[in-house]
């Protein structure tokens, strides 16, 4: 009976989670993507409002992207933020269950992405939503009054899942996109409150009609046989696009820290770079999604969409090395658009008839897919927002094309890599990761036979019979290490002969500042009892870790993982 009704209660509390954390959401991301419009709008409006006073043009960019930049300063310092975040940290979270969002920086993040899209930043608005989210989902479980313990991964993945669906109205992307680019595994325990999670939020937007969908097309496409060679070429090619943006990206960043510039330099760039384009070339500022429109509308002619892909690519480099904050989505689903527009183009003028919407819309999913690691995802968003099934399989063409290359050649996304140069590579699974963070010292055991150097080889003989052990350990007065004894070579050794004489030459040791993970590679070559574990820049020996200690630890990883994943 109390089995039924812990079944119930859970049943209750998780639905009841995913639908709270659903609406939250989806309140918060519309807040979030209107007030950018709003903002967008604004700054519109001054232009058409001060047009009587001269240079007005070219005033008010620079001052609109100069306020910007203060505001982000200043968000940077009130709220102490050492780092940016992004969907990167809520993998992390999600692959370590005992760590929750940083909630004060990943705010702070939001905070300064919506300041700089405002001012006209050229990134996008999706990755902030989608961190916002998981930051929603990491405040309810901390804040969690619940009898019935939920784990990690479903609050994390009820705020993804509702804030893909939110931000794009497509609740079954949302969910796939949840498994799929933050959480890794299924889970049935959590599939059910994330599901209701981003249909609540998909459902809230609707109730308040904020749908805006831009992929709904009045165009049929072509026969998907004569567009299979395009969309296969077209793979690589927009495999190689986002290569070279995300390469660009991490190099630029890594670059402009190295040089260390001073904040009012880092601004002046950013503010001069974005200002100038705003004025010749305004379509590469901001999020892009009018200009998106209108390159799906095939407006452009070739000469524009070659000046728009370079120069859109700029103000993204421009906007995320120096200073201002935002995601990948938003561009790479331009960047897509005007690849697959410039793709058509060139086949077209060699004698192939090929379909530039198609190849439109396959280029935006592939390059944001292969960006944010979610093939299946882009597919799936696909065919909710053109409600075209021939789009979505088109689509998936190029879309598993560019992300077998990418993870080739490259990573398996841009939060992948941004973690590894974390020195955290979530590839190598919960369990491996997890003995990654934990140090060997938390299991060092510190009652072992110690031999002084100058002890001789027939009294440790007799300590190591009456401790009964076959192994000792010879550690000089400073507790510095000499050495393991091995019975069966003392019993080799004269019997007069101090011990350090008679250490194994051989002995095997694990360094102090080791991880689990570390510590099992180094034993998997050991053979024995136990390993001293030693300080190096000291050689101070610490305690021991036997074999066992290695396998529980390794073991109890495996369970929590397996508990987490199939419980």
């Amino acid at each position: 009976m109390q089995t039924k009704l812990r079944l119930i209660q859970y049943l209750l509390i998780s639905s009841l989670t995913g639908l709270t954390i659903g609406a939250v959401v989806s309140l918060a991301a519309n807040i979030f993507v209107y007030g950018i419009k709003f903002f967008e709008a604004l700054r519109l409006s001054l232009l058409s409002q001060f047009s009587f006073i001269q240079s007005t043009e070219y005033v008010i960019p620079f001052a609109w992207l100069t306020i910007g930049f203060i505001f982000v300063f200043f968000i940077k310092k009130i709220l102490g933020c050492t780092s940016w975040q992004g969907p990167a940290d809520a993998i992390y979270c999600a692959h370590r269950p005992d760590r929750n969002m940083d909630i004060r920086q990943g705010f702070g993040t939001v905070f300064a992405a919506f300041t700089s899209l405002s001012a006209g930043a050229s990134l996008g608005q999706y990755g902030p939503i989608v961190h916002m989210g998981a930051l929603i989902g990491g405040l309810f479980r901390k804040y969690n009054l619940a009898s019935v313990n939920l784990s990690n991964d479903i609050f994390l993945g009820c705020g993804v899942a509702a804030a893909i669906s939110a931000g794009f109205q497509a609740p079954i992307a949302g969910v796939i996109f949840a498994h799929e680019a933050i959480l890794r595994h299924f889970s049935v325990k959590a599939v059910a409150p994330i599901a209701i999670s981003s249909i609540c939020a998909a459902s809230v937007g609707e109730w308040l009609n904020l749908n805006d969908n831009i992929l709904v097309l009045n165009f049929v496409p072509e026969p998907l046989i004569k567009q299979v060679p395009a969309l296969l070429v077209g793979g690589l090619l927009f495999s190689l696009i986002a290569v070279f943006i995300m390469k660009s990206t991490l190099s630029g960043i890594a670059a402009v820290n190295k040089l260390n510039l001073h904040v009012i330099y880092t601004g002046t760039i950013a503010i001069l770079g974005l200002g100038v384009l705003a004025i010749y070339i305004p379509e590469t500022i901001g999020i892009g999604m009018k200009p998106l429109v209108s390159i799906l509308s095939g407006e452009y002619a070739a000469n524009a969409l070659i000046l728009l892909f370079i120069t859109k690519i700029i103000a993204i480099l421009i906007s995320i090395c120096f200073g201002f904050v935002g995601g990948f989505v938003s561009p790479a689903l331009i960047i897509g658009a005007l690849s697959g527009a410039l793709l058509s183009v060139s086949l077209s003028s060699i004698g192939f008839e090929v379909s530039s919407v198609t190849l439109m819309i396959a280029g935006m999913a592939a390059v944001s897919g292969t960006i944010v690691g979610a093939p299946i995802s882009m597919v799936m968003l696909v065919f909710e927002l053109t409600e075209s099934y021939d789009f979505a399989v088109a689509a998936m063409l190029s879309v598993v094309v560019a992300n077998l290359f990418s993870h080739l050649v490259f990573s398996h996304s841009l939060f992948d890599e941004q973690l590894k140069r974390r020195n955290i590579d979530v590839s190598l699974g919960r369990g491996n990761l997890a003995l990654m963070e934990q140090p060997i010292v938390e299991i060092v055991k510190t009652e072992f036979l110690r031999v002084r150097p100058n002890e001789s080889v027939q009294r440790t003989i007799e300590l190591l019979k009456k401790e009964q052990q076959t192994e000792a350990y010879c550690v000089a007065e400073d507790g510095t290490y000499v050495g393991k004894l091995f019975l069966p070579q003392l019993l080799k050794s004269r019997q007069n002969d101090e011990v350090h004489t008679s250490v194994l030459t051989s002995d095997i040791i694990i360094p102090a500042d080791s991880s689990m993970f570390q510590a099992i590679k180094i034993a998997s070559d050991f053979v024995g009892e136990a390993m001293a574990v030693v300080d190096q820049e000291s050689g101070v020996l610490l305690g021991i870790v036997t074999e066992a200690d290695l396998f529980l630890v390794y073991l109890k990883a495996q369970s929590d993982v397996h508990k987490l994943e199939h419980g």
